[in-house]
C-alpha cells in the first residue's frame, strides 16, 4: 500500500490485525454499548475503562441498600485520584443514569413514591457534585456521598 504527499512517501506493510488484541475489541464494544450512540462518549469510555467502572459500580450497588464500605472507598479512590477527571465524570454520569433508570422502572413497578425517591437521588447527586466542584471540595467524599444517596434511595 503506498501513500504519497508532497513532503514524504510512506510505504505501509504488514498485517495490522495482530496490532489489536481481542481484549481491546471487547473494551471498545463494551464502551460502544454504554455510550448510548455517542461516538465521543464511546471514545472517552474506552480510554478510561468505562466498562470496568460500570462493572465496579454495578457490583457495588447490587446489594443496595447495603453498601460495602471497602468497595465504596476503592471505587471512590479510583475515580477521584489526581488526573482522573474523565473517570470522575464517567462515574457521575453512570450514577445519575442509574438513578434515572431506576426512577423510570419504579413508575411502572412500584408507583410514584418509589420513583420520586430515585428522582430525588438523581437531583442530590447533581447537587453534591456541583457543590464539590464549585467549592473545590474533596472529590472522594463527594463520590462516597453519591453512593450513599443511591443506597438510601434503594432502602426506602
Amino acid at each position: 500500500f503506498f501513500f504519497s504527499s508532497r513532503r514524504r512517501h510512506t510505504r505501509l506493510q504488514g498485517d495490522w490485525s495482530s496490532d489489536v488484541c481481542s481484549s481491546d475489541l471487547r473494551s471498545w464494544a463494551a464502551a460502544a454499548d454504554l455510550a448510548d450512540g455517542s461516538l465521543r462518549r464511546a471514545v472517552v469510555l474506552a480510554r478510561n475503562d468505562g466498562a470496568g467502572l460500570w462493572r465496579a459500580l454495578d457490583a457495588l450497588l447490587a446489594r443496595a441498600p447495603v453498601l460495602d464500605v471497602r468497595a465504596a472507598h476503592a471505587f471512590a479512590d479510583r475515580v477521584s485520584q489526581k488526573g482522573a477527571d474523565d473517570a470522575l465524570d464517567i462515574a457521575v454520569d453512570f450514577m445519575t443514569d442509574l438513578a434515572t433508570a431506576r426512577a423510570r422502572a419504579a413508575v411502572e413497578e412500584a408507583g410514584l413514591s418509589a420513583a420520586t425517591r430515585w428522582a430525588e437521588a438523581h437531583d442530590e447527586i447533581g447537587r453534591v457534585v456541583a457543590r464539590s466542584d464549585a467549592l473545590n471540595l474533596d472529590r472522594k467524599a463527594a463520590i462516597l456521598a453519591c453512593l450513599r444517596t443511591l443506597a438510601e434511595a434503594a432502602r426506602n
